[in-house]
């Protein structure tokens, strides 16, 4: 292998990493990452033909598809994508019990969140 092709290899992976799209398989290794490290219990596999991240196994098992998550993925500035994984996996990280009080739930309270077709055509309006 010459030192050329190395080169022309390496800046070709270097330039795809920087300017391409990322893909829904990545998307699904960071939030399967992510689960392990918040704790949530069962195995996590990625289903590729689905699209989807599947938690646990057999009758008890729960599917995340990736669809919309790799389109807001995707809009989302590189340098805010780790944080983008951690948000939504706080919002499926629901506890057993609810809290007793305000304070026990105050730190997993959202904004409201608007469809994406209101937010959309008011775009357009603008």
């Amino acid at each position: 292998m010459s030192p050329k092709y190395l080169v022309k290899v390496l800046l070709m992976g270097f330039l795809t990493f920087l300017f391409s799209k990322p893909t829904p398989e990545l998307l699904a290794r960071m939030l399967i990452a992510e689960m392990q490290r918040v704790g949530m219990d069962g195995p996590f596999t990625y289903d590729k033909t689905n699209d989807r991240v599947v938690r646990g196994t057999g009758n008890s098992a729960n599917s995340l598809n990736l669809a919309n998550f790799h389109q807001d993925f995707v809009s989302v500035p590189r340098w805010r994508r780790k944080q983008f994984v951690a948000g939504v996996i706080q919002c499926l990280n629901v506890p057993e019990q609810l809290p007793e009080d305000f304070q026990e739930a105050a730190g997993h309270l959202r904004p409201k969140i608007w469809a994406r077709a209101g937010l959309a055509s008011m775009r357009l309006m603008i």
